[in-house]
């Protein structure tokens, strides 16, 4: 009776031996499980941060020439009163597209010699800027950010080489920054051959005979109103243009080419004419990221010259602004007398023009070759206490051709 239950006891303790054998086998199975899910957890989130380092890392923001443009009133949204706005260029030179978080200002003018912190917002409203323009997507070129100051003036930035740093900070912790205006030599291109810059005009002067761009055939196509005369050959249909409202009446600009007929008739007087005016325009872009006013300037138009026997001879005709004509974009601008310019905003054209009044030689010192003179045009707001600008545009070259 002992022995069979001694042999009972035997089998209970060998089955709660195995219970908890198995256990202690599912257990430590369990937590291997559970150490393996967490380490490919663990690994999960290094390779995601790993990523995310690489986006960040490829992040590559630069600035565009030139840079900020703007600088105008504008009201709408939070700003009733006006915020000064302000249009950022920027390039996205990597293959992932980048969302801008935050901006930073720091100016020696009055705004933002604190610094101005700037975040996104929906529409206007004084430092911040549009979330709408924050996205840049990927190798995007000249991305428009476009961001608010304060509605006073004084926030407007200082236009002096070093006076501002921009920083753009992105939504994965990267920070880039440039100066504002750009250096002097900021602009990374350069060009060989500039065109469509200038354009002729003339009429006859104060004594009788002379000649009138108007009767160019391509004045006449235009509408000019103009006769048809021998000696008239710029048939570009489609590229004469009128300024009227000067003082002079209203000019009618062809391409800066004209035959000697018309050459030597402007010329002083007591040698062949003095009886034609030529007129000159030159196409000037305001690059500045400020309005700037151009109220006087002069040309100067030269040429050295052999013509045999005699020794190099140089040409020179010189003249004065009369005017601008702006905005010269729309074709619907209007004529502002020298002294009366009108503001010309950021980014956009306005027409100088010149009247040529002095030449420093006479008709027969020069040949019977075709000529081409080499010219620029200076201008200025004349301003002498703050906000001067004086500058200088390279014109195309005059042709003088000896016939049609």
């Amino acid at each position: 009776m002992m022995r069979k239950l001694w042999t009972r006891r035997k089998g209970v303790s060998t089955m709660i031996g195995g219970i908890i054998i198995l256990t202690l086998f599912l257990s430590a199975l369990s937590v291997m499980v559970f150490i393996s899910q967490q380490y490919d957890k663990y690994q999960s989130t290094v390779e995601t941060m790993n990523r995310k380092d690489i986006d960040a890392f490829s992040e590559n923001l630069v600035a565009v020439y030139p840079g900020l443009s703007g600088g105008n009133l504008t009201r709408g949204g939070f700003c009733p009163a006006g915020c000064v706005q302000y249009t950022l260029m920027v390039s996205n030179h990597a293959a992932i597209g980048t969302e801008i978080a935050r901006i930073y200002i720091n100016s020696t003018g009055a705004g933002c010699t604190n610094l101005c912190i700037l975040d996104p917002a929906s529409v206007e409203q004084p430092f911040h800027f549009l979330a709408s323009s924050a996205f840049v997507n990927p190798s995007e070129y000249s991305h428009q950010l476009v961001l608010y100051l304060n509605t006073t003036s004084t926030f407007t930035l200082p236009t002096a080489y070093g006076s501002n740093t921009v920083a753009l900070v992105t939504a994965r912790g990267r920070a880039f920054s440039f100066q504002f205006p750009f250096p002097p030599n900021g602009v990374n291109s350069m060009s060989y051959l500039t065109t469509d810059t200038m354009k002729i005009a003339y009429q006859p002067s104060q004594v009788s005979g002379g000649y009138d761009s108007k009767n160019e055939p391509a004045a006449i196509a235009a509408g000019s109103g103009g006769t048809a005369v021998g000696g008239y050959c710029h048939n570009e249909l489609g590229q004469a243009s009128k300024i009227t409202g000067t003082p002079y009446g209203t000019l009618w600009f062809v391409n800066p080419w004209v035959t000697k007929t018309i050459f030597y008739d402007a010329l002083p007087s007591g040698v062949i004419g003095n009886h034609t005016n030529i007129y000159v325009i030159a196409n000037l872009t305001n690059n500045q990221a400020s309005q700037i006013t151009i109220t006087g300037g002069n040309i100067w138009l030269e040429l050295l010259t052999t013509p045999p026997p005699t020794p190099p001879t140089l040409l020179v005709m010189e003249g004065s602004l009369i005017g601008t004509y702006y905005p010269a974009s729309s074709g619907g601008g209007s004529f502002y007398a020298a002294g009366s310019s009108p503001t010309v905003n950021s980014g956009q054209n306005v027409l100088l023009i010149y009247r040529i009044t002095s030449y420093n030689w006479a008709a027969t010192s020069i040949g019977n070759s075709d000529m081409t003179f080499a010219g620029m045009a200076t201008m200025t707001n004349k301003l002498e206490n703050g906000g001067y600008i004086g500058g200088t545009t390279t014109l195309d070259g005059l042709y003088v051709r000896p016939s049609c």
